[in-house]
């Protein structure tokens, strides 16, 4: 029985992983996926960068796939009053985890 409990928690947290569900997709694989173009890469990979250096200063990590696109850029308007980023910041973050969160809605 203890063994069987193992394996189905092992299954389940691998499906998870596999699943895109707690990633931080890299600018490359969005615009691979044709959900942003060459030119945005930059931004897309700046806004991915400050997520986890800056956002993780004061909370986890949010995973984009955790909210709809349309619920991060409510977030960040309310996030980005909040931190201590410049507007071009805040916009990054905003353009990655809503381009991460349609490829994360789309792929699951």
């Amino acid at each position: 029985m203890k063994a069987a409990l193992i394996l189905a928690c092992i299954v389940v947290i691998g499906a998870c992983a596999m699943s895109g569900m707690n990633t931080m997709p890299p600018a490359s694989v969005l615009i691979t996926a044709g959900y942003a173009e060459n030119s945005e890469s930059e931004n897309l990979e700046r806004g991915r960068i400050l997520a986890v250096t800056e956002c993780t200063e004061c909370h986890r990590i949010y995973w984009p796939a955790e909210f709809m696109p349309l619920d991060w850029s409510d977030i960040l308007d309310d996030m980005g009053g909040r931190a201590s980023l410049e507007a071009d910041g805040v916009d990054a973050i905003r353009k990655y985890y809503v381009t991460a969160a349609r490829h994360a809605q789309e792929t699951q």
